[in-house]
């Protein structure tokens, strides 16, 4: 699932900004380990192993993207 996240955080950084010297590896580790309000406040890598949590997850990144992020 990590790995799927970090090609989802480059792709979307190809798409949107400016890919270099961004290291997609490095951004979402430090992201997984800080509270998201989307959670509720929780860490991101709480859900990371969960089928639900994976999606929640995968929708947050989107919508951050796009500029839908809550």
């Amino acid at each position: 699932m990590f790995d799927t996240l970090v090609a989802l955080v480059q792709r979307m950084v190809a798409e949107s900004g400016n890919p270099i010297a961004f290291d997609a590896k490095q951004w979402l580790n430090r992201w997984l380990h800080e509270p998201v309000p989307a959670l509720g406040g929780r860490l991101p890598v709480e859900f990371l192993h969960t089928p639900d949590g994976a999606a929640r997850k995968t929708g947050i990144l989107a919508s951050m993207q796009t500029g839908t992020y809550q």
